[in-house]
Parts: structure tokens; C-alpha cells; sequence
């Protein structure tokens, strides 16, 4: 946290001019008078004062307890984000068990409906010109029950 907590007070210090990489070279001055005194007129340069390390100490502590408290949330956040990572992992590895379970639900409905499409099929029951005249069962009498057998079996083999 204190790294975090430099970087932050090094960012300041450069704004406020108290780094060899300020822009021009200028400094900083801050007003030790209210800004009423300008408009009475009696602001002299004696009223001005240079920032310096003093004054950047004294910014920096009067902020550094709300840039804590951003620090300790941050680390809050990137607790729960990575919590949450796991919780993802296993819920995408749920999705490929539930895809699989899925994909053989289909299929066991695919053999489960030809089979029920099998014997409700009118033309199943009756006998073909042929069987007639062999005097052969019809397709389902013939089948005995053996398409669904199978349909079942499938299942039980899973």
C-alpha cells in the first residue's frame, strides 16, 4: 500500500512543482491571506508563499486517509473479480456437464420418437399385398415389441 501511497504523493509533488520534471521551471506560490484582501488592495508579495515540502506534506496527509481507504477497496474489488473467476470457471465447466447430459437427452428423444413414430404408423399395422399373400404379420406384429425394447435398451447402456 505505501508504494501505491508514494506514487501518488510523487504525482502531486510534480503538479505542484516540487520535481526537477515541472514544465518551465516556474514555481508555485500559495496565498497565506483570505481573497478578500485583494479587493481592499493590501495583498503584498509578502503575503505569498512558495510551495514546498512542507505544504505537500501537509496536502498529502489531509488526502492520504481517502486514498487508504480507495487502496483497501480496491483490494476489496480484486478479491471478489478473482473469486468470481473461479465461480466462472466452475459454472462454464458445469455448462460442458450439462451440454453433454443434454446431447444424450436428445438422442435418447430421437430413438424414443422413431420408435413411438414406428408403431403409430397405420401403414406398420397393416400388411402389405405381399404379407397377405405370404400370410406374414405386419410390420409392428412382426416386431414384437422389439424397437422399443431397443429404445429402451439405449438407455440403460448410457
Amino acid at each position: 500500500m505505501s508504494e501505491r501511497l508514494e506514487d501518488i504523493k510523487q504525482v502531486i509533488a510534480n503538479e505542484l512543482g516540487l520535481t526537477d520534471s515541472w514544465k518551465d521551471g516556474t514555481y508555485l506560490y500559495y496565498l497565506t491571506r483570505t481573497k478578500s484582501a485583494f479587493s481592499v488592495g493590501t495583498v503584498t508579495l509578502d503575503d505569498f508563499e512558495e510551495i514546498d515540502e512542507e505544504l505537500l506534506e501537509s496536502l498529502f496527509n489531509a488526502i492520504k486517509p481517502f486514498f487508504i481507504e480507495q487502496i483497501e477497496r480496491v483490494k476489496v474489488l480484486e478479491n471478489i473479480v478473482e473469486n468470481h473467476k473461479e465461480t466462472i470457471q466452475n459454472y462454464k465447466e458445469a455448462c460442458k456437464s450439462w451440454e453433454v447430459i443434454n446431447q444424450y437427452d436428445r438422442e435418447q428423444n430421437k430413438r424414443y420418437c422413431e420408435a413411438l413414430e414406428f408403431y403409430a404408423d397405420l401403414k406398420n399395422w397393416r400388411k402389405t399385398h405381399t404379407e397377405r399373400v405370404n400370410n406374414s404379420p405386419s410390420k409392428v406384429i412382426a416386431d414384437t415389441g422389439d424397437k422399443a425394447r431397443e429404445a429402451l435398451e439405449s438407455e440403460s447402456n448410457a
